[in-house]
């Protein structure tokens, strides 16, 4: 039997590893172009990204995304790798206080007593009189099927409260 040398990647590893670049490419062709700018991206695969963009044929795209897995693996992607994870951690935790916002908005139009306590005790600096206020008249048009023109102003209130309390926990 002959041995593989142990330095050399074997032929499944280096297919496995041309898998991920085209997959980074893939996600990379999804994100706007403007967010692109800011990849430290060489102009040929930036470039094969906006064409990757505009196409509109499966088999067409998938020959760019090929063709893009070709050019990053002619380029240390780590870097773009690491902005890459960067920007979907961030957008995954914008997303979760988001969902954070609505939880506590829905709380407050399904009538949860201890929603009120709980918020205030969290967010100390909370005007409690038109939190109040914004619940009750929320509930109201809740309950008289009215657009959710005061649902929308409590999450604005809720929100607003919240990302207080963020900008003025110390790192």
């Amino acid at each position: 039997m002959t041995e593989i040398p142990e330095d050399k990647p074997s032929k499944s590893q280096l297919k496995r590893d041309a898998d991920k670049l085209q997959a980074l490419g893939s996600a990379l062709v999804k994100l706007p172009l403007s967010l692109l700018n800011n990849f430290p991206l060489p102009d040929a695969l930036f470039d094969a990204i906006k064409t990757a963009q505009s196409l509109k044929q499966n088999r067409a795209l998938k020959r760019q995304l090929q063709f893009i897995g070709k050019l990053m693996r002619q380029h240390d992607t780590d870097k773009i790798q690491a902005m890459y994870d960067n920007y979907h951690l961030e957008h995954n935790r914008k997303k979760e206080q988001f969902h954070c916002y609505e939880q506590w908005r829905d709380r407050f139009l399904n009538n949860d007593n201890s929603a009120f306590s709980e918020f205030i005790s969290q967010y100390p600096h909370t005007d409690r009189q038109r939190l109040h206020q914004l619940q009750r008249q929320a509930i109201s048009e809740k309950k008289q099927q009215k657009p959710p023109k005061y649902a929308r102003l409590l999450f604005s209130f809720l929100k607003e409260n919240m990302d207080k309390k963020i900008e003025n926990q110390p790192d």
